[in-house]
């Protein structure tokens, strides 16, 4: 490959990595403003809706217009296509969150709160924290970096090196959240590694099914059952605007892991569960690519 070639295909890999941030920051600020100006505050209720709805809507836009007028690429080709969510990842998405559930249930102590939220009826807290939940949490990150940003980069490189360049991406974006008020080294290092996982998981996850929804899919239960959910709350404090809770005794920051509303999140037992996803994403990659192999196809390394 001639200097002239590696250069266009450095260029364009940076081309579609600044897309993605691109579109990950601009629409999220727009909707942040257009809901202000609409409802004049950005407190939880219609305009954090609103914002969500806003800003998911302003990315898929970005993308289609990505996707067909500077890119030219199909949705398959950023894995936003099909297949839907695959019947693996169907028992998996609900197996984590409910093991987890079980395990502090088992063996931590704690107490089980229904929260008195007098603010908000029960209605409004299962719409608004649905809505917020399946839109804020996991669904706009997964579609831009999982899926456009992987997808076009795998035009341009094999699979495992689409793969690593996301990785490292996705993972260069959450570390400054990472590290956004904490202080403490154990914290920071234990949240990392949490969030090095999750990103490894959703990756292997939209190779292996094909497209981002089952990553989508296993995200939202997830994100729903554990940690901030809206229907029932699993941390060491708590939660705000939440129906029920089991509030967990703090013990070893291991185990109910650190900053209270998202301590299960950076725990590990958390980790294990997301070490469990990987190990087998990896094997049923490896029992499709041997299936393909059998039936004379080639696929792509991981």
């Amino acid at each position: 490959m001639s200097d002239n070639m590696i250069k266009k295909k450095v260029l364009k890999v940076l081309i579609y990595i600044s897309s993605g941030i691109f579109i990950s920051i601009v629409p999220l600020v727009f909707a942040s403003r257009l809901s202000e100006l609409v409802f004049d505050t950005m407190i939880i209720g219609d305009s954090y809706v609103l914002c969500c709805l806003f800003s998911l809507a302003s990315i898929v836009y970005c993308i289609y217009i990505c996707k067909k007028y500077f890119f030219k690429c199909s949705w398959n080709e950023l894995y936003m296509g099909r297949p839907f969510i695959k019947k693996n990842w169907l028992i998996v998405g609900i197996s984590l969150p409910v093991a987890l559930i079980a395990f502090y249930l088992l063996f931590v102590n704690g107490n089980f709160v229904i929260l008195d939220n007098e603010e908000y009826d029960v209605a409004e807290i299962i719409i608004y924290g649905t809505i917020g939940e399946v839109l804020e949490n996991g669904l706009a990150f997964i579609l831009i970096y999982f899926g456009f940003v992987f997808g076009l980069l795998k035009r341009e490189c094999n699979t495992r090196l689409a793969f690593v360049i996301t990785f490292i991406v996705s993972l260069s974006v959450t570390v400054p959240q990472i590290g956004f008020g904490i202080v403490e080294e154990a914290a920071f290092i234990q949240t990392l590694v949490s969030n090095i996982l999750e990103i490894l998981a959703f990756i292997l996850v939209t190779i292996q099914s094909g497209s981002v929804w089952s990553a989508v899919y296993i995200s939202t239960i997830y994100n729903m059952l554990i940690g901030s959910g809206k229907f029932f709350a699993l941390s060491t404090s708590e939660p705000f605007y939440s129906l029920s809770a089991y509030v967990l005794e703090p013990v070893n920051p291991l185990i109910t892991g650190y900053y209270e509303f998202w301590s299960i999140e950076n725990a590990l037992p958390s980790m294990i569960g997301f070490i469990v996803i990987i190990i087998i994403a990896l094997y049923l990659i490896k029992r499709d690519r041997t299936l393909r192999n059998s039936e004379g196809g080639y696929e792509n390394k991981i």
